[in-house]
């Protein structure tokens, strides 16, 4: 990409959207994310691949995920070729800003951050006590060594965000003991709380605060992209991106980034997603309630 050429702005989800572990799909072949460890442990499809480089040779890739800090710093395999890259972290909580021509690391944006904090300290007391109900319920069940819980900690501040549940053990069980999760100790405490959404992926299930939206950081970061902000780092970053009246797409798999997609002008979809399992299945409603007239 040029600097005159009108870029196209992606606005995209990068688990399950451009690559994911090969426990769920083994087709995965290129390395493009690191665990704790520092070994492989997110692999990209050649038709993912082929997606991301089409995406990066064509406009701005901002990644809009629920990772944290750092764990987008273990996604190793996205290079983007610019001289400054940007990415919405603990779905939209955090804005970082990476100079590539600089020090290569990404670096939090105090002042985007500093608006969601008076809604995280009281967060924090609930979502411990949330955290001891839902592992003492799993010790006393017959889960018991089935299911990780981990607390994702909102960027580098170490202050608790949401809660995953990772389901581990046999991969033909899985499902079923995700699903007893959900049941059983998730649903009650978003039901009786009021303070979570859920959100499932393969072999994984979350509780997410309702404060935080990727559908209002990506409104956000249109008008931040428009205005500045007021930040050294982050408008050099958007003056030299220039992204102000681009055209842009939403990229992603599951029905929580429907939030931010539908703040783009164009969606992509993997063909075997959660969106488009259920589009599938609406459309075959409908046409099947056509054919029945």
């Amino acid at each position: 990409m040029t600097q005159s050429a009108s870029p196209i702005v992606y606005f995209t989800d990068l688990d399950h959207t451009l690559f994911q572990s090969r426990s769920s799909d083994p087709r995965g072949v290129l390395p493009m994310a690191v665990n704790a460890r520092g070994e492989d442990h997110g692999f990209a499809r050649p038709d993912q691949k082929a997606l991301f480089e089409q995406m990066i040779g064509s406009g701005v890739v901002i990644p809009v995920t629920a990772r944290s800090h750092e764990q987008l710093e273990r996604v190793t395999g996205f290079v983007t070729g610019s001289a400054y890259d940007l990415a919405l972290t603990d779905l939209g909580a955090s804005l970082l800003v990476r100079d590539n021509n600089g020090d290569g690391l990404w670096h939090a944006i105090p002042a985007w951050t500093e608006s969601y904090l008076p809604f995280v300290n009281p967060h924090i007391h609930r979502l411990t006590k949330d955290y001891e109900i839902i592992e003492a319920w799993v010790r006393n069940s017959e889960l018991n060594g089935k299911v990780q819980i981990d607390l994702i900690q909102l960027g580098k501040l170490h202050l608790p965000l949401y809660m995953v549940l990772t389901i581990k053990g046999e991969e033909g069980s899985k499902a079923e003991d995700l699903a007893a999760v959900r049941h059983r100790f998730v649903e009650p405490i978003a039901r009786a709380t009021g303070k979570y959404q859920i959100h499932e992926t393969e072999g994984q299930i979350c509780l997410w605060p309702t404060f935080v939206s990727k559908g209002i950081a990506v409104e956000r970061l249109k008008s931040a992209l428009r205005d500045g902000l007021g930040d050294e780092r982050f408008d050099r970053a958007r003056d030299f991106l220039n992204l102000d009246s681009c055209v842009s797409m939403g990229v992603g798999d599951s029905t929580t980034d429907l939030e931010f997609m539908q703040h783009t002008d164009f969606m992509v979809v993997p063909k075997t997603s959660q969106i488009s399992n259920i589009l599938n299945a609406e459309v075959s409603k409908m046409l099947d309630k056509e054919l029945q007239q």
